[in-house]
């Protein structure tokens, strides 16, 4: 039998380094976040779950319509969540200008498990523009990049 004796390299080497270096990242990497919805409702319907979906609408004018007397509104398609019954929604404006002085931004004006609706109607004077008034118009929304935020928390059957 024949015994070789050259050796391998250091335990320190690069390349040990770099294996410990995957073997401590990889479980961490292979770990999934859970998160925990309460959706606190009397009458949940049942083998149902909670799914939370958010997005955004784009920024431009094929996004708004404008309804006349300063009433702007848009729809949200969210055919694509699947809920089985109404959810829970929060809106809220994002853009480049005017955003806090709009009314109705985060007050949606209808809500159904497919869709749901935002108007905004008004601007409103505040401390540091005394002198904004008048109404939102399809330009403002275009030219301002006016777009909604949106989370809706509601029960799904695809679990």
């Amino acid at each position: 039998a024949v015994v070789s004796t050259q050796s391998t390299g250091s335990l320190y080497s690069f390349s040990n380094y770099k294996t410990m270096y995957y073997l401590l990242i990889l479980p961490l990497l292979l770990t999934t976040v859970s998160t925990d919805t309460l959706i606190l409702d009397s009458n949940p319907p049942p083998s149902s779950c909670p799914r939370t979906c958010v997005g955004r609408t784009p920024a431009s004018n094929y996004t708004w319509q404008d309804l006349g007397s300063g009433l702007l509104q848009v729809t949200v398609d969210m055919r694509e969540c699947n809920f089985t019954s109404i959810p829970v929604v929060t809106t809220s404006l994002t853009g480049l200008f005017m955003v806090s002085y709009v009314t109705g931004s985060s007050a949606p004006l209808g809500v159904t498990k497919e869709w749901l609706q935002v108007a905004l109607r008004g601007y409103v004077a505040t401390s540091g523009f005394k002198d904004v008034y008048g109404e939102p118009t399809l330009e403002d929304a275009v030219s301002y990049r006016w777009a909604v935020n949106w989370s809706a928390t509601g029960y799904v059957t695809d679990c």
